[in-house]
C-alpha cells in the first residue's frame, strides 16, 4: 500500500476527525474532572487513573474508526460496506458538528476554571465581615470577626 493511499484511506474513513473529536472530548472530561474530583474529595490517584484510561482509549478509538463504519442500519465492519454505499461523508459532518459543540463547552469550562480562583478570592475578601441576622428586630447587622 502506498503512503498516499494510506492517508487517503485515513481521510475517507474519518480517522482524522475521530482523533480530533476524541482529543477535544478527552480534554473536556479532564477539565470537568479537575473541577469535580476535588469537590467530591476524591484521592489524587483517581485523577491519574482517569487520565491514564483516557490516554489508553485514544488508540482504541482510532482502531475502531478504521475498522468500522456507522451506517443507517447500525455499526458495520468497513469491509462489509460497499464503497458506493458508504456514508462516511455524512458521518464526518456529524463528527465535526459534535466536535464544535463540545469544543465550545470545553472553552466555557476553561474560562470558568480561569475565573474561579478570582471569584473565590473575591468571596474571601468580602468575608472579612460577617452578616448576622438577629431574631430580635428582624434586622441584619455587621459584626467584625473575632481574631
Amino acid at each position: 500500500m502506498k503512503i498516499d493511499n494510506f492517508f487517503a484511506e485515513l481521510k475517507r474513513r474519518n480517522v482524522y476527525k475521530v482523533a480530533v473529536a476524541y482529543a477535544v472530548v478527552a480534554w473536556l472530561l479532564v477539565q470537568a474532572a479537575s473541577i469535580l474530583f476535588p469537590t467530591f474529595e476524591a484521592p489524587p490517584w483517581v485523577m491519574k487513573v482517569f487520565v491514564a484510561v483516557i490516554v489508553l482509549g485514544f488508540p482504541i478509538a482510532l482502531v475502531f474508526s478504521w475498522a468500522f463504519e456507522i451506517t443507517p442500519e447500525g455499526i458495520k465492519r468497513e469491509e462489509d460496506v460497499a464503497p458506493n454505499e458508504s456514508i462516511t461523508h455524512h458521518t464526518g459532518r456529524k463528527i465535526v458538528g459534535i466536535t464544535i459543540v463540545v469544543a465550545v463547552l470545553a472553552a466555557g469550562l476553561f474560562v470558568f476554571q480561569l475565573l474561579r480562583p478570582h471569584l473565590t478570592s473575591m468571596n474571601v475578601a468580602a468575608g472579612d465581615r460577617e452578616c448576622i441576622v438577629g431574631e430580635v428586630g428582624g434586622g441584619a447587622r455587621l459584626r467584625e470577626p473575632q481574631r
